[in-house]
């Protein structure tokens, strides 16, 4: 499985997540591609036996091609708003699924992405699944793309699994917390 974080910041939202889905499948192995060393210390740092770091290739087809027919992953995840065309095509043409989780559209760079829609767009449409940080992420993405956006509200729908009344809420309720790890999406459905 391939995760790409940016830099430290994307890899300390991923690193709980691997953790615990290594936890549950111990023979699955994780890559994480960064694009800065920081990024790659903390990946280096975790000294896990299934945790693998390579830095992103320069999104040029041919490197990009040559990358991922070297690496075959299941699925790639890309952390936040790191959509490279490139790559994003090359994971469509090889069958792998794209999954865009945790994004967001900081108000900064709106302006920017409505002047760029006709690239913004595609590369949007070339993605299985997206799950956005906030209504406003998933309203801005689903304006710039055209289609909907589900919505990662972790501080908001986590309860403590204390909390569940009875045998079945508890269960629901980790299912939940399972999935709003990783932006909305579950371990037994995506991965």
């Amino acid at each position: 499985l391939w995760l790409h974080c940016a830099s430290v910041g994307e890899v300390n939202t991923a690193l709980p997540l691997l953790h615990e889905l290594h936890r549950r499948n111990p023979q699955q192995n994780f890559l994480i591609t960064t694009n800065t060393p920081t990024g790659a210390e903390i990946v280096a740092r975790q000294q896990q036996p299934y945790l693998f770091h390579a830095y992103l290739p320069f999104d040029w087809m041919l490197s990009v091609t040559l990358f991922v027919s070297a690496i075959k992953p299941t699925a790639l995840y890309v952390l936040e708003t790191e959509l490279w065309p490139n790559l994003l095509h090359e994971a469509g043409r090889t069958g792998t699924a794209a999954v865009l989780v945790n994004a967001r559209l900081a108000p900064e760079r709106m302006g920017r992405y409505r002047r760029l829609a006709g690239l913004y767009r595609p590369l949007l449409t070339r993605l299985a699944r997206v799950g956005a940080q906030s209504d406003e992420d998933a309203s801005a993405n689903h304006h710039q793309a055209g289609r909907q956006f589900a919505v990662f509200q972790h501080k908001q729908r986590q309860q403590s699994t204390e909390d569940a009344d009875d045998d079945s809420d508890r269960q629901e309720t980790e299912a939940l917390n399972r999935q709003e790890r990783f932006g909305g999406f579950g371990h037994e459905l995506e991965f």
